[in-house]
């Protein structure tokens, strides 16, 4: 859930863009941020360079940059960008994964398993002959 200061510091943003930008942004993009911002949260910064920016403002003014304004060329070079981080990051949970697994495994408990002899439980019929031919010498 997106914290609704966060939209309205990016409101807060817009306003102060210029015309052409402005016009790059959907319309009911600007209206869902304008239903979702938090009427009370009042900003004091006149300048964006002294605001101290949210989280969710940050990934919201990302995503306007990304999908609105940027070029075809720098949209480009933003999603290269992301496919990396993503590789990276599915190379570190592997990497992470892997470690894991082997430091859950019990080692001690697997080796007792290789040098444990199964135990053969026999039918009680095929005991009982053996008995038998023990007790007559056959065997």
């Amino acid at each position: 859930m997106i914290d609704a200061r966060a939209y309205t510091q990016v409101s807060h943003i817009i306003g102060l863009m210029s015309n052409s930008l402005k016009k790059k942004i959907p319309q009911d993009f600007v209206d869902m941020i304008e239903r979702n911002k938090d009427k009370e949260f009042k900003i004091q910064e006149k300048n964006i360079k002294d605001m101290k920016l949210l989280t969710d403002t940050e990934k919201l003014l990302s995503v306007i940059y990304t999908d609105y304004i940027a070029s075809e060329e720098e949209k480009r070079i933003i999603k290269q960008k992301e496919r990396l981080i993503k590789l990276k990051e599915e190379q570190e949970k592997r990497k992470k994964n892997n470690t894991e697994i082997f430091k859950e495994k019990n080692i001690e408990a697997d080796n007792k398993e290789l040098y444990m002899i199964p135990k053969v439980k026999e039918k009680w019929y095929h005991r009982l002959l053996k008995r038998i031919k023990v007790a007559l010498g056959l065997k």
